[in-house]
């Protein structure tokens, strides 16, 4: 077969389980149809565009993860850093998240990243740069994996302490092997079920959507409503607490890194780009989706935590226990109710687990 004849036809055709056409055949190579990758499927094309955008607000999970690394971020500048830095992660991951929808749209591959990486450079230098660039995507996602699993250990021990506090009414000591063993039941049993369930992948993904945003609301309307006290406008937009010891800009773009963490998974769902029947359509709106919605839902979730602060230096002592989760406490200190703090946290645990399952799939 000549090289004309084995380029790829542009004609479309066939029809898939969802009654619409199908985009992803794209042509022929050696008699056996390609996808837009220029590769045969391997897989079975089972997400809708609900489950996809389902899937990609799990595994951003924006407002979880601003929750999650809260011991992190509020030592940046206090409550205003939180919220400006978030802004600002938001604002530059929304034209990252633009330019990853328009290759997305071009070249739906699962490779995602380091496919694009190879491709435009051209030959003389793709392959460089698509091995870096999938290098560091690779270990990027190994190291947010690991992260949001260490989040859900620790949100799992402080249910049990949300009920163990003590006499003086005072967070129980967590210590390290406590989270450690609830780390592990975490790993294996969310790859356990990707691995041996994955029929029902669409199905959480599609009550993740129902997590991520009815719970997120619950949470919102409970710890803004439940306390008795709210801080000052100035404690939340004004008053900058530094406690990192470096300078105030110094401290700001590192407190940023927070942000990003918060809202940067935007090419997460472009892995699942085979397993989707119009990649070419859909990725795109399901990135605009992830960056929209989780920066409307984490923002809204910052400030109503941080109006539920009333005693910082509660806070900030838990800061420098490496085990401790300060969320918990805010919850608490919020509805001053152990089964309320329980239940805030539940709705996290659910949530985590759908996304810790969305990031072993990505």
């Amino acid at each position: 077969m000549s090289e004309d004849e084995r380029r790829l036809s542009t004609e479309k055709g066939g029809h898939h389980a969802f009654g619409e056409k199908d985009e992803t055949i794209v042509g022929v190579v050696d008699g056996e149809e390609v996808n837009a990758s220029g590769h045969k499927d391997q897989l079975q094309r089972q997400y809708s565009i609900w489950s996809l955008c389902g899937l990609a607000l799990t595994i951003d999970n924006a407002w979880v993860a601003l929750g999650g690394s809260l011991a992190i971020a509020i030592g940046n500048g206090g409550p205003p850093g939180v919220l400006y830095e978030l802004l600002v992660a938001c604002s530059y991951y929304a034209l990252i998240a633009a330019c990853i929808a328009e290759l997305a749209s071009a070249i739906p591959s699962a490779g995602g990243v380091y496919h694009w990486a190879s491709v435009t450079p051209g030959p003389r230098y793709g392959r460089v740069l698509g091995f870096l660039t999938g290098s560091l995507n690779f270990f990027g996602w190994i190291f947010d994996l690991a992260s949001i699993t260490q989040i859900l250990a620790n949100v799992c021990v402080q249910m049990y302490a949300a009920f163990h506090r003590t006499p003086d009414d005072k967070p129980m000591d967590v210590h390290a092997w406590h989270v450690y063993v609830a780390y592990l039941l975490v790993t294996w049993s969310c790859a356990a079920l990707v691995i041996y369930r994955n029929s029902l992948m669409p199905l959480l993904q599609n009550m993740g959507i129902f997590l991520v945003i009815v719970g997120g609301l619950i949470t919102v309307i409970v710890v803004a409503a439940m306390p008795k006290q709210h801080a000052t406008n100035a404690f939340v937009w004004k008053d900058w607490v530094n406690v990192t010891g470096w300078s105030g800009g110094v401290a700001f773009l590192t407190g940023v890194l927070n942000g990003a963490y918060t809202i940067g998974t935007p090419d997460a769902i472009t892995h699942m780009a085979e397993e989707l029947p119009n990649p070419k359509r859909d990725l795109p709106r399901a990135i605009a989706a992830q960056i929209i919605l989780g920066t409307i839902t984490s923002f809204l979730y910052a400030i109503s935590i941080l109006y539920a602060i009333t005693d910082l230096t509660a806070i900030s002592d838990l800061l420098t226990n490496n085990v401790a989760f300060p969320l918990a406490e805010i919850y608490h200190q919020a509805t001053g109710n152990s089964g309320a703090t329980f239940g805030l946290l539940l709705i996290i645990t659910l949530s985590l687990l759908i996304c810790i399952i969305g990031t072993f799939l990505t």
